[in-house]
């Protein structure tokens, strides 16, 4: 029996009159930031350090939670882009992901989907948004400690 991958989802055409979106923001850190942090072993700019531990960044970081984040950074360009109350209309404008695991520029479909079928029973478009927040839709995300 062979395995073939799910076909990408069809990306679903915004509304004329939505805003396109600006490109995503860069995930590089900016050079005179980065000149003046502290750096680790592996050359990562070290954000933080206390008592032998340190926060570095790492832009090449690619997991559950930085493909949560691009997500999340899609819908608020919708919301910048648009202004408030116009996210449900223009949400189609978010680029889906090829899978529920997420990417750099994207949405999965599943986050698109919950978010709609959100916004079609709850009027209050900050209630609606706030499905995003919890980040069930990204594949492999883990369920933050105390949520149930």
């Amino acid at each position: 029996m062979s395995s073939t991958a799910a076909p990408a989802p069809a990306q679903p055409t915004a509304p004329a009159d939505c805003r396109p979106l600006p490109p995503p923001p860069s995930r590089e850190m900016p050079e005179a930031l980065r000149k003046a942090l502290p750096s680790d072993d592996q050359g990562r700019p070290v954000i933080a350090q206390q008592g032998g531990v340190g926060l570095a960044y790492d832009s090449q970081l690619d997991d559950p939670i930085t493909r949560w984040a691009a997500c999340l950074s899609r819908v608020t360009a919708v919301l910048k882009a648009n202004g408030p109350g116009k996210v449900a209309h223009c949400i189609d404008s978010v680029k889906l992901c090829p899978t529920d695991e997420g990417g750099p520029d994207c949405c999965p479909k599943a986050c698109i989907d919950e978010f709609k079928q959100a916004a079609a029973r709850e009027p209050s478009e900050m209630k609606t948004l706030a499905v995003f927040s919890k980040g069930s839709c990204v594949k492999g995300l883990p369920e933050p400690r105390g949520a149930r």
